[in-house]
């Protein structure tokens, strides 16, 4: 009985993962060159990880961090970057996860263009209103117009009248220009 090399056998094998390896490969390609990233600052395998991430998290960015309708002030900054922000974000409730707020933000490029400023947040908001949000601080004024000659202490009154979301009172108002408002800027520059 004469036994058959098995050169040939191994030869097939050798090109069948070959074969395998190459269409892998060209499938791999072909991802990454039709796959446009949001944010084309991110190399395509740092996209590819963060898409996962947040795919595996879509419900949580789309779920508000709390129930809350009540506009609330949230300071950005000069110098903050999205984890410092996702952090505060998390810490004062609007968001459950920080590090997702973070995530979001480079993914969709929104990192590099949050400004710093104070914001009318909601609680009901969630991940990607928040991201935008923080992008825009012009589209969070408000505008009122004050009658010459009203004390200070009218104008906060017609402050509290105004719209009930406004994340500011009449005496916040009053704490920024009443009575001893200039010796707690004194103090705050020190």
């Amino acid at each position: 009985m004469t036994s058959r090399p098995l050169w040939p056998l191994f030869r097939a094998l050798i090109l069948l993962a070959c074969v395998v390896a190459a269409v892998l490969g060209c499938g791999i390609v072909a991802f990454f060159l039709l796959y446009k990233s949001p944010n084309p600052t991110l190399n395509p395998i740092e996209s590819v990880v963060l898409r996962v991430d947040l795919s595996r998290h879509s419900q949580d960015i789309n779920t508000p961090g709390g129930t809350d309708p009540r506009p609330v002030c949230f300071n950005v900054n000069s110098g903050d970057n999205a984890t410092t922000i996702g952090a505060n974000l998390q810490q004062q409730g609007f968001v459950k996860d920080g590090d997702l707020f973070r995530k979001y933000a480079r993914y969709y490029g929104i990192d590099a263009k949050l400004q710093a400023g104070v914001y009318s947040l909601k609680k009901t908001l969630t991940v990607p209103e928040i991201a935008q949000s923080l992008t825009d601080v012009g589209g969070n004024t408000v505008t009122f117009q004050v009658i010459e000659g009203k004390r200070i202490e009218e104008i906060a009154q017609n402050i509290d009248r105004m719209d009930p979301s406004l994340a500011f009172t009449g005496s916040d108002f009053l704490a920024l220009v009443g009575p001893g408002a200039a010796s707690h800027s004194a103090l705050a520059a020190d």
